[in-house]
């Protein structure tokens, strides 16, 4: 006769309002003879993730004057005939400042790990200006400073706060449960034209495949004016350069 196969309870957690349907969870750990370890895997590492933070620059001369500036030097040594001081100049830094809004509703339960190197790896990119604020299913009146959604601060005032600087929107956008809500969709739209007039540039990223935007909300919010792409190291590099103004 052949073995049973392995069997595991599945246990769905209690839904919260408007929070769609709960994500199951195992129950039981199931009657497997070996054994496993599983370590979570974000998509992107905390060493990519610095590593491509670094990559957006804005270089400006800014602070006190204490680099030398050769050609400024020989002009006034060649207009004067006498030079008493080198003419000194800013040093460059980078000035690019960028704003994260990261998804926290249910659906995005698998990418939890992301968050953490999200915060991270921001102290490491060595911006001007970094902020990593959290949401539920769209951008609404209230943002959170942690994925649990505590801590809220108002929309507008974190968004005047960071006009100017890049903006990156990190969701799933209605494809991990393959739905289809235009009323959501509409209002994303209507958040992202706002946001293009305070922000240089915005881009989202989903961690969900291409392939699975088809019918669902995240379809109708690609297409609009600000550029969707799946989440993976290529993708954000290519991200990097939209928010860069590359095209």
């Amino acid at each position: 006769d052949a073995a049973p196969l392995p069997r595991a309870r599945i246990a769905f957690g209690a839904a919260r309002e408007g929070s769609g349907l709960p994500l199951p969870r195992l129950d039981a750990a199931p009657p497997i003879a070996e054994a496993y370890v599983l370590q979570p895997q974000p998509p992107v590492g905390l060493r990519d993730l610095a590593v491509l933070w670094r990559r957006y620059r804005r270089t400006t001369r800014n602070g006190p004057r204490s680099e030398l500036d050769l050609a400024a030097t020989l002009r006034e040594r060649c207009r004067r005939g006498i030079l008493c001081r080198p003419v000194c100049r800013p040093r460059r830094g980078n000035s690019a400042r960028l704003l994260i809004l990261a998804d926290a509703s249910p659906s995005m339960d698998p990418w939890r790990p992301l968050f953490a190197g999200l915060a991270a790896s921001l102290p490491l990119g060595r911006l001007a200006q970094a902020g990593l604020h959290y949401f539920a299913n769209l951008p609404q009146a209230r943002l959170y400073a942690t994925p649990s959604l505590d801590r809220s601060e108002d929309l507008d005032a974190l968004l005047r706060r960071h006009a100017g600087a890049g903006l990156l929107i990190v969701s799933d956008a209605g494809s991990a449960r393959g739905a289809l809500n235009r009323r959501r969709a509409r209002q994303t739209v209507d958040f992202l034209d706002a946001a293009r007039r305070r922000f240089a540039q915005v881009v989202w990223l989903n961690p969900m495949p291409r392939h699975r935007w088809a019918g669902t909300t995240a379809a109708l919010i690609a297409a609009g004016p600000v550029p969707m792409l799946p989440l993976d190291a290529p993708q954000l590099l290519r991200a990097i350069d939209l928010l860069r103004g590359t095209r």
